[in-house]
């Protein structure tokens, strides 16, 4: 999956399998896009100019979940700060803030 935020545009990308050809492809085609775009944080690419790959916080609240059963105290430390930086893109996706009102509440909640 791939997400101009901005734009609001979202292009699926199904491939079988986890390979790097289906998305160096797609990444190829969204060479000229000078913005960031989110994508699958499974997708180990490396620095490429004009993309910034954004990684989802999915795949890293999955981690300290897992945590819970050998270190329960400092997982849920992390999973607290996770829950409230979800809550806080929950206020900018409800209220339709536009890209300099979002960084302004992140900010204000200590995200930037």
């Amino acid at each position: 999956m791939y997400q101009d935020p901005q734009e609001r545009l979202v292009l699926f990308d199904y491939r079988q399998g986890r390979g790097r050809e289906g998305p160096t492809e797609i990444l190829k085609i969204l060479k000229d896009i000078s913005r960031p775009m989110v994508t699958e944080c499974m997708i180990q690419f490396g620095q490429r100019e004009h993309i910034t790959l954004i990684h989802c916080w999915a795949h890293v609240r999955r981690k300290f979940t897992d945590a819970l059963d050998s270190d329960p105290a400092r997982a849920d430390v992390a999973l607290t700060h996770i829950q409230k930086l979800y809550a806080v893109e929950r206020e900018i996706k409800q209220l339709q803030l536009n890209s300099e009102q979002a960084v302004e509440i992140r900010k204000q909640n200590h995200f930037l």
